[in-house]
């Protein structure tokens, strides 16, 4: 059996030739665009014992090559490098050491504590973190409920990379695709 090409979400199992599965019908809407709603039907089927499953990590979604600051960074100049690296999150390091991370919507120009601060001042601390063994759904559900658009990535004290919520789409989106194309049923009932 092909792995799964590339990272994806979730965990995935190739269910046999129509064997043990349930069907499970739903409405949705038709393809005809109109009011009406058509059966769709998904399968959920538990792993044979002699399935591959492949667990999805935040090593294999996260982003690796990062842009960081100071402490002492004003806001302006943060500001001014998520702009250029097209990021939204700047972690926050002293002596090679994580301490904080600032967002895009902490030195935005309307915000009144990035007026004329630096990072410390609007920075949040400590922040929550990760490591890359984290599997992906867990960090999803993390950022999801805790309302954070990205998590730094630290292994054994040491910032190894950031995973965020646009990651975690194209990770879904792999995952989808990959579903579509190979015919991988997607479980996410452990998720929940």
């Amino acid at each position: 059996m092909p792995a799964a090409p590339g990272p994806g979400y979730g965990t995935f199992v190739r269910p046999p030739e129509r064997s043990g599965v349930r069907r499970r019908h739903v409405m949705g809407p038709t393809s005809d665009g109109g009011r009406g709603h058509a059966p769709l039907t998904f399968a959920r089927k538990s792993p044979p014992e002699d399935s591959a499953v492949i667990v999805m990590t935040v090593r294999d979604v996260m982003t690796r090559e990062l842009v960081t600051i100071a402490p002492k960074t004003s806001c302006d100049e943060a500001r001014s490098l998520m702009e250029v690296h097209g990021v939204r999150h700047l972690p926050v390091v002293e002596s090679g050491r994580l301490i904080g991370i600032v967002s895009h919507g902490d030195v935005r120009c309307s915000s009144p504590r990035a007026a004329s601060g630096v990072a410390a001042d609007v920075m949040t601390a400590p922040p929550v973190t990760v490591s890359s063994a984290t599997r992906v759904e867990r960090a999803a559900r993390l950022m999801l409920h805790s309302h954070f658009g990205s998590l730094p990535v630290v292994d054994r004290g040491t910032l190894a990379g950031i995973v965020t919520y646009t990651d975690l789409l194209h990770a879904f989106v792999r995952v989808v695709e990959t579903a579509t194309e190979e015919r991988i049923a997607v479980d996410f009932s452990r998720l929940r």
